[in-house]
């Protein structure tokens, strides 16, 4: 299925949902689970999958000294799949990395300024159901880990197939508090979690690449209040740029992550604070 009708509008590091994704679910192979490829796809697979309760995964090329490193990311394994995407990646790749594709959906991706966010619709829903998040979490080691900030480390928390399966997700998001205008997920890891947090609160939907935000960008038209939300936040080094654009804005801003690992000296005792909540206004 192609969509010529523009649903992401991309400006300077922020890519932000303009329009209804609802009636792509038809388009959704059943029984498939959702992979998103590029922020495009991301963007709508992520909110595909949240509307629909489904895990997720996303697609990506990672840059790795010389070469490329081209991975998926989220709790992938077995099954079929419906792949979203913008036309930059051709699904014969994810079928070579083992995936069933069974489904496609192209949607279409524009760069602009000042257009206004999506407002998805506040569903009635049942609080989540209680989940462990602590076994999700998975504490890596033997090898050396760069961080955003650049700080190399002998240790690093792997959280994102935790970040991408549905029932972690809502149980996060009901733990955010508050109501919002516009929920961000701060790519990658906070992607899914900031798409079912905007599908359960009825907020606009926008990922934030740290790493390519222009220092001029600012959130949409009339935000007056936004959450931030991430996987795991270890340096802080992604919040602090994503608060500068929340005062570059003048909006009230709130961050969360799923994992906040304590000290380097705690690391044996596997300390995770679950729902970590940094709060700047």
């Amino acid at each position: 299925m192609s969509v010529d009708t523009p649903l992401v509008l991309s400006d300077r590091g922020l890519h932000t949902l303009t329009a209804d994704p609802r009636p792509l679910l038809a388009a959704v192979a059943p029984g498939s689970r959702l992979v998103g490829v590029g922020p495009g796809g991301v963007l709508v697979g992520a909110v595909l999958a949240a509307l629909s309760r489904r895990d997720f995964a996303f697609y990506r090329r990672q840059r790795k000294g010389h070469g490329t490193r081209q991975h998926i990311e989220g709790r992938h394994g077995g099954g079929q799949w419906t792949v979203v995407h913008c036309g930059a990646t051709d699904p014969d790749l994810l079928r070579a990395a083992g995936m069933d594709v069974v489904a496609e959906i192209r949607v279409t991706r524009e760069e602009g300024t000042g257009a206004a966010g999506f407002i998805l619709p506040e569903p009635e829903c049942a609080p989540a159901e209680p989940v462990s998040l602590a076994d999700s979490v998975e504490l890596l080691t033997g090898s050396e880990f760069v961080r955003s900030s650049g700080e190399r480390v002998d240790h690093y928390f792997e959280t994102l197939a935790a970040a991408h399966t549905y029932d972690v997700a809502a149980l996060f998001a009901d733990t955010l508090g508050g109501r919002p205008d516009l929920v961000a997920g701060v790519m990658w890891g906070g992607c899914y979690l900031a798409a079912v947090a905007a599908t359960r609160r009825g907020a606009q939907l926008t990922l934030v690449d740290p790493d390519g935000l222009d220092p001029a960008a600012a959130l949409g038209p009339g935000i007056g209040s936004v959450a931030f939300l991430d996987d795991l936040v270890n340096s802080g080094t992604d919040f602090r740029r994503c608060e500068r654009l929340a005062a570059h804005t003048g909006a009230r801003a709130t961050f969360h992550a799923l994992y906040s690992p304590h000290a380097r000296a705690d690391v044996d005792r596997h300390p995770v604070a679950i729902g970590h909540r940094l709060v700047r206004s």
